[in-house]
């Protein structure tokens, strides 16, 4: 098996780039440090509120043109109204058709940052329309001051939205830097009365914006901190059963849009439950983490461990062919499993399925397959794998 997964995707390749040691310290800059369990569910956060704020923004920019009414001109108002409603039907457009903007993949950063980018284009584009229109006012009131004023606060309001989602430090200044470069291009160079008023301006965005990034870092440093306790289980470190379901969903679309390998196998502990009764549930503990700890050494990084229920684990191996994968798990029987308290090496019972050479289009009818397998080792007497054949494991 080739090291690395040729077809996997840059960012996650990236992710083997950093030890694993460090990713915790980096995660809040580099997108590529997120683990990708957490990874995916960052995504599908993000997802979730550009859906709630596109949808804001879509009723609130043409409900606001009720106010523009008593403010400006006729035809001015119809401009900003005419502004308005395209910038509603871009956002509604964007909802209707949000399914295509989101691809099944593993860790799909790319639909994360086309949905970024629409959610921030659609107001400064707005923006960039509406500068010198608040000073054409029929009467300059307090009320009309009002509404003026917050045409030019818009892009402190695009600024403070920044904090609304969980994003890297890359990923912020990534819109910060051309949002901050749109607003002074548009703006022009300062004239001599107005320099200081302007530099004001920018120095005020720039602390919102630092502030902004500041509180979407935090955001992310939480969800990752949540997304772990919840996701990898306490004992043996690996993936829970729910988390390593939607990664197994992740996983088998980007194999079947690739077209790539993808093997599974269910490794059961055998007489585990001899174990615990002659040894304590302490015991039993210690030698499921030895297990778990020995098939990790074994695997790529871009493997997955999964911890699919008691002593029993489904291990996903991404562009593995059957082969390949029989390859793997014979030289991980070799290396053993570790032992029991009174010497007594540990054995296990493995079962493999490979997509491609299964033939099959349901991810749910190959983990079934797998575990047949798993249950035809058990019954040939354990210390087997069962793949298109049967093979004693020996330790």
């Amino acid at each position: 098996m080739k090291d690395g997964a040729k077809s996997m995707p840059f960012s996650h390749k990236l992710v083997q780039r950093i030890p694993a040691r460090l990713r915790a310290n980096y995660s809040f800059i580099f997108p590529s440090a997120i683990a990708l369990p957490i990874q995916q569910k960052r995504i599908d956060f993000i997802h979730r509120r550009v859906r709630l704020l596109a949808a804001v923004l879509a009723v609130c920019l043409p409900a606001w043109s009720l106010l523009d009414a008593f403010v400006f001109p006729r035809s001015v108002w119809l401009s900003l109204l005419a502004a308005r409603c395209l910038a509603s039907v871009a956002l509604v457009v964007y909802l209707v058709f949000r399914k295509h903007f989101r691809w099944e993949s593993i860790s799909n950063l790319l639909s994360v940052y086309i949905q970024l980018g629409i959610i921030f284009v659609v107001p400064t584009l707005f923006y960039d329309f509406c500068i010198g229109i608040p000073e054409q006012v029929t009467e300059m009131t307090a009320f009309a001051n009002a509404i003026t004023s917050s045409y030019h606060l818009l892009p402190f309001i695009i600024l403070a939205g920044l904090g609304f989602f969980p994003l890297t430090l890359l990923e912020s200044a990534s819109i910060v830097m051309p949002f901050m470069t749109a607003y002074y291009l548009s703006n022009g160079s300062p004239d001599v009365l107005h320099w200081s008023t302007q530099l004001g301006m920018i120095w005020s965005m720039a602390l919102l914006a630092i502030i902004s990034v500041v509180v979407g870092c935090s955001q992310l440093s939480t969800l990752i901190q949540l997304v772990s306790y919840s996701s990898y289980d306490s004992l043996t470190n690996c993936l829970g059963r729910r988390s390593g379901e939607e990664i197994v969903k992740a996983l088998w679309y980007y194999s079947v849009r690739k077209k790539s390998h993808l093997s599974f196998a269910f490794i059961d502990l055998d007489h585990f439950k001899l174990v615990n009764d002659q040894f304590g549930h302490q015991a039993g503990d210690a030698v499921l983490f030895n297990v778990a700890a020995s098939i990790k050494s074994s695997l790529r990084e871009s493997d997955f461990v999964i911890r699919w229920g008691g002593e029993e684990f489904l291990i996903l191996l991404p562009d593995a062919s059957l082969e390949d994968a029989t390859h793997v798990f014979t030289r991980m029987a070799k290396k053993g499993f570790g032992a029991l308290p009174d010497g007594t090496l540990q054995t296990v019972s493995m079962g493999i399925a490979e997509r491609i050479n299964e033939n099959i289009d349901d991810r749910n009818e190959i983990i079934k397959i797998a575990d047949y397998r798993l249950y035809q080792a058990k019954t040939a007497g354990r210390a087997r794998m069962v793949g298109t054949s049967t093979t004693v494991l020996g330790n």
